[in-house]
């Protein structure tokens, strides 16, 4: 079987009313295994929410890593957030979570691109991993302003 069919199996099985969990796990693996970096992303996503795992955030952050290298948009812009905030295990590092946001921010025809891109802008505005700069942050919102992006954020303005 063919990666490809083994992912697309597995994701089909899994979206069933009763899927077999085993059965999803095993094909996910082997696909992750063969390197389809969308079934190494399943499985951090899954390991990371409690999805036919139980939660492990650590155990997510590690195939994060692997799937973000095979350029998984998804993956990057989750290994932005562990870098920010320390999920999983990760030491905080804001410059490496500014690094992860822009890498899946210029994957085009990524619905995660969009919100990476969200991320980008915040960091320029707030001087999150990268020096602070309005300007551009400015430029980048009227970007997501055109596109339909919405950014809500609730944090205080510092200047």
């Amino acid at each position: 079987m063919k990666t490809k069919s083994l992912y697309d199996l597995a994701t089909k099985e899994a979206k069933k009313r009763n899927p077999d969990r085993e059965k999803v796990v095993a094909m996910l693996k082997e696909a992750h295994a063969e390197g389809d970096v969308r079934a190494t992303y399943a499985l951090a996503d899954w390991h990371g929410r409690g999805v036919f795992f139980k939660k492990n955030l650590k155990k997510a952050l590690q195939y994060y890593r692997i799937a973000a290298k095979g350029l998984n948009a998804d993956a990057m812009l989750n290994l932005g957030i562990s870098y920010e905030i320390g999920l999983g295990g990760a030491k905080p590092n804001e410059k490496k979570a500014f690094e992860y946001y822009l890498a899946a921010a210029v994957q085009e025809g990524e619905c995660t691109g969009r919100q990476a891109l969200i991320e980008v802008m915040r960091c320029f505005y707030y001087g999150i991993g990268v020096e602070k700069n309005r300007r551009l942050a400015q430029m980048l919102q009227a970007i997501c302003d055109r596109d339909g992006i919405k950014f809500e954020d609730e944090r205080d303005e510092e200047d």
